[in-house]
């Protein structure tokens, strides 16, 4: 009875060991996972907090609507990240031209001006909203 007693308990002795392993390898896991959410939180915070965008004039000239902006901030921008609103209502979709400094390009860099032409009908003294990708919102006037 004395030789059963021993090897049953080594027995619960190992599964509980491996068991706890296990759950320690788990609980590891989990706490990369979270840690690495909180640094891409962080990091989207951050590029938020550096993001500054200037709408340097919103122009209607008869067929497009022209809007000249200024990436102010410290943080790189991916123009396709931009949507616009006129009036509340979205237009994004149709731009039918993005350039920096006459150049078609997906980068908007800091002190970097973005120019988009927009196929919409609109009038003067309606509203325009730009919003970058990270949600950084830049309003003003159709002149």
């Amino acid at each position: 009875m004395g030789l059963s007693v021993s090897a049953s308990f080594a027995i619960l002795a190992v599964g509980f060991f491996f068991g706890v392993a296990v759950l320690a390898d788990t609980a590891f896991s989990t706490m990369n996972s979270l840690v690495d959410a909180a640094q891409d939180a962080a990091d989207a915070r951050m590029d938020w907090a550096r993001t500054r965008v200037a709408l340097d004039n919103a122009t209607f000239n008869g067929t497009l609507v022209l809007i000249n902006l200024t990436n102010s901030g410290s943080t790189v921008l991916d123009v396709k990240g931009v949507s616009v609103l006129i009036n509340g209502t979205y237009v994004g979709h149709n731009v039918t031209n993005a350039t920096i400094g006459g150049v078609s390009t997906d980068i908007w860099s800091p002190n970097e001006k973005l120019r988009l032409e927009l196929n919409v009908t609109a009038s003067a003294s309606q509203r325009v909203l730009v919003a970058t990708g990270n949600g950084v919102l830049q309003y003003g006037v159709i002149a």
